[in-house]
């Protein structure tokens, strides 16, 4: 199958998505299919073609005005066009698909809904957004199980994220004897990293710990986290966003972490987590997932702080939650997410081939069935 990867960011660029699209494409090339890959250029200076490890990428302009970036995907179109499967990656790469190009009737439009926006409360218009999306595609795949309950719209499938390295290939390096967290992520208030700077606080006045913290990451809240570690001459110290941050979790004590994919790589590191939850959005994020019951949730600073507090004064425990975290994650691996998006999409191309099943979409009106007149079926793939 020729499969193309429609996303907002992908390398140089880093973060969750950006990766986890990375990982999919190299999984499902290793499996003898066509990848693809077709972004948003975020910045000046990036090529509009290059291969990147063996995977194509195809950029258009996205950090233009909207006129400009549909324009310049739409010079796009002759290669989604030549693919079986497109595989979106969230609702906004959705509609500017939409608004840009039309797709073959007998490609697979597949949604992968890779997490929220995670205002709290969810806004109106984001479920709206979804309900409409779902009429769009022939299939959802969902990074969690805590979307579809808060969007009220169903997927088709959750699909556990790979590791890369696997857990059972990562050197098992002794937690060092002395106490040190790290953070890994966005420096965001979803992803609550003021709570943790606060923890340290408490620690320390509480608890009456010195508990240092490496911080690795970037955001708009780095100017007043430098701020108030100044002020309060906590142990704190910000370093900025690293392509392979994750192994810097071997520095730690405790995994001061809330995003999926850097909850895992730290179980993957036999690292306990704490995690920190915002909101009772968030709060599912965590608790509800696969991995929830081998996390430290916590709630409020206060909470972080009493968890710390408590894995560090028993390191017997600390190491229990970890071992258990391990043996979880070992399980994950890109080839098994890989085997689980080309299932549901092979199913998906059957039925949409066989003339008399009728199509699963539920506004027929969404996509037109002919070509536009400048592109046939025949000659797109030439």
């Amino acid at each position: 199958m020729r499969i193309a990867f429609l996303t907002t960011r992908f390398a140089p660029a880093i973060g969750g998505v950006e990766k986890y699209i990375a990982e999919l494409a190299q999984a499902v090339r290793a499996k003898g299919h066509e990848a693809t890959v077709i972004t948003g250029a975020h910045r000046d200076g990036l090529l509009p073609k290059e291969t990147i490890k063996g995977i194509t990428v195809h950029r258009y302009a996205a950090h233009r005005a909207p006129w400009r970036a549909r324009r310049s995907l739409r010079r796009l179109e002759r290669v989604l066009r030549c693919a079986d499967v497109i595989n979106v990656s969230d609702v906004l790469m959705l509609e500017r698909l939409y608004e840009s190009i039309q797709p073959r009737k007998d490609t697979v439009i597949c949604l992968t809904r890779h997490g929220m926006s995670f205002r709290w409360p969810v806004p109106h218009d984001e479920i709206q957004r979804a309900r409409s999306a779902s009429s769009l595609v022939d299939a959802t795949i969902d990074d969690g199980c805590f979307i579809a309950k808060w969007l009220g719209v169903p997927g088709d499938a959750v699909v556990d994220q790979g590791l890369n390295p696997k857990a059972d290939d990562l050197p098992r390096i002794p937690v060092p004897t002395t106490h040190h967290a790290v953070f890994v992520g966005r420096l965001s208030s979803d992803m609550g990293i003021e709570m943790y700077v606060e923890a340290i606080d408490l620690l320390r006045t509480r608890y009456h710990l010195d508990l240092p913290m490496s911080v690795f990451g970037a955001g708009p809240l780095e100017p007043r986290l430098r701020t108030l570690i100044e002020q309060r001459r906590l142990p704190v110290t910000i370093h900025r966003a690293a392509t392979a941050a994750q192994n810097e979790l071997y520095r730690a004590s405790l995994a001061f972490v809330s995003g999926r994919m850097a909850i895992q790589e730290a179980m993957a590191r036999r690292r306990p987590v704490i995690a920190a939850c915002v909101n009772p959005l968030r709060f599912d994020y965590v608790v509800g997932e696969p991995f929830g019951p081998y996390v430290a949730a916590a709630r409020s600073s206060g909470a972080i702080a009493e968890n710390a507090a408590h894995l560090l004064n028993h390191p017997d425990r600390a190491a229990a939650q970890a071992d258990r975290a391990f043996h979880h994650v070992r399980r994950l691996t890109w080839d098994r997410t890989a085997e689980a998006y080309l299932d549901l999409w092979k199913t998906t191309l059957a039925r949409k081939q066989q003339p008399h099943m009728p199509d699963r979409k539920k506004d027929q009106n969404a996509r037109v069935d002919h070509p536009p007149a400048h592109l046939t079926e025949a000659s797109a793939c030439s």
